[in-house]
């Protein structure tokens, strides 16, 4: 029939390389069934590849609309081409990198509209969540997949994103496919995303030399922010790593806990795991006797201790975990005092207003009209929670979450000023 005469007619030009054959074939076809979208996107791409920009454009327009369902595949070439050159050059502007991730997640959202489950759009989109540390909503996604449709770096995913990076909880079966993956991730054309996942596969095999080298080119000044972003959450949870390792050592490292706790530090100054390493590390109760190699790693922690301070770096945090090193040598006087100096640097840090309460009541000078107010400030928002009995329900567990985590909640957004839509988001 006409169809299979102008089929063959099409894929004989396409095999020579005469694009403009083939276009005239293809546009023939699509008249015989001007609804066939499978047609119009071949036909569409030999447009591009023509170099034609304007036939491509008006027969691609509504395969691929950016808030509503198109073609599926029309939809992941878009957002493949946005994304491959926001890698090679993204724009110098925060706002502008945002706006074309947006651009891309909305189109890979809309295809899996017209093709769910498909593996190369979940994998870029769960690719996307993941560097924005959505990590809940990644898993969404990868965890109805069928396993024989994830790819060997989507399983690296979805193991990493189950297990929260445990490695004890990610089956042998699984961490045996990082093999295959580290094959992928070689090959000079790779793409960036493989290359992720064989960071998240080094890093649940324990090769976290091989991590730090990957995640260290996702942080240089060319990549995009979102990237750098997610270099550095992975490099301070890689120094964590290597400083406990250190920690758990006998006899113990002090040194090598220490570089890594600064070198993690040098790239998040705020980053409340590595800061309660550096504490443990400075020493300020005097708990241990030190040699003089640890005693130069625990003056070093001091100093850095000393300048974070200085430089008003997350100050309540610090001064609480100060606080609950003296408190455990019974240093009373100074665990008194540090949690004086977190209430002041964060009023509203619940777990100081409580351990300050304490100390105004059981040490000298006691104030216990201050410690009433602490304690009632930090507990008003839970007690509102059951003011009106009108608890939700968690029917699996037999709870009500709500009066916990609402109360929580509102703490933390105002702590972080965040508005009423925020709120809403993160409790729903």
């Amino acid at each position: 029939d006409d169809g299979a005469f102008y089929r063959r007619k099409a894929l004989q030009a396409a095999q020579r390389g005469d694009g403009r054959s083939q276009a005239f074939a293809l546009e023939c076809l699509l008249s015989l069934d001007p609804a066939n979208r499978s047609t119009r996107w071949e036909l569409a791409q030999v447009y591009r590849n023509n170099r034609q920009a304007d036939q491509f454009a008006a027969i691609s327009a509504d395969l691929m609309p950016l808030h509503q369902p198109g073609f599926g595949p029309a939809q992941r070439d878009m957002a493949k081409s946005i994304l491959d050159t926001f890698e090679r050059q993204p724009p110098a502007k925060p706002d502008e990198q945002s706006r074309i991730l947006e651009e891309a997640m909305a189109h890979l959202r809309q295809s899996l509209v017209d093709q769910p489950k498909n593996p190369e759009a979940v994998e870029r989109l769960v690719d996307l969540l993941s560097a924005m540390d959505k990590d809940p909503e990644a898993l969404e996604w990868v965890a109805g997949m069928p396993p024989n449709a994830l790819s060997p770096s989507l399983a690296i995913r979805k193991a990493w994103l189950e297990s929260k990076g445990n490695a004890s909880k990610v089956s042998d079966s699984v961490i045996a496919v990082s093999a295959t993956l580290e094959t992928q991730a070689a090959k000079p054309n790779a793409p960036d995303h493989v290359r992720r996942s064989h960071a998240l596969a080094c890093e649940l095999r324990g090769n976290l030399s091989g991590a730090f080298e990957i995640w260290s080119g996702q942080i240089k000044e060319n990549r995009p922010r979102i990237r750098q972003l997610e270099g550095r959450r992975h490099l301070v949870g890689l120094h964590v790593r290597r400083a406990d390792e250190c920690l758990n050592k006998l006899p113990r490292d002090w040194e090598g806990m220490a570089e890594s706790v600064h070198r993690g530090l040098s790239l998040d100054p705020n980053a409340a795991t590595l800061l309660e390493r550096l504490v443990l590390l400075a020493n300020p109760a005097g708990s241990r006797s030190d040699t003089s190699d640890n005693q130069q790693a625990r003056d070093k922690a001091l100093s850095h201790v000393n300048d974070l301070l200085a430089k008003g770096a997350n100050p309540a945090l610090l001064h609480m975990l100060l606080a609950a090193e003296y408190h455990r040598n019974r240093r009373q006087e100074m665990a008194r005092l540090h949690f004086e100096l977190a209430n002041r640097a964060d009023p509203k840090m619940a777990v100081v207003a409580n351990n300050l309460a304490w100390y105004l009541v059981n040490t000298t000078p006691r104030d216990p009209e201050r410690a009433l107010s602490l304690v009632n400030a930090a507990m008003i928002n839970g007690m509102l929670a059951h003011a009106d009995e009108t608890d939700d329900s968690h029917a699996p567990s037999l709870t009500h979450p709500g009066c916990a985590i609402v109360p929580a909640a509102l703490a933390m957004a105002e702590r972080k000023q965040c508005d009423g839509m925020t709120l809403l988001g993160a409790v729903t």
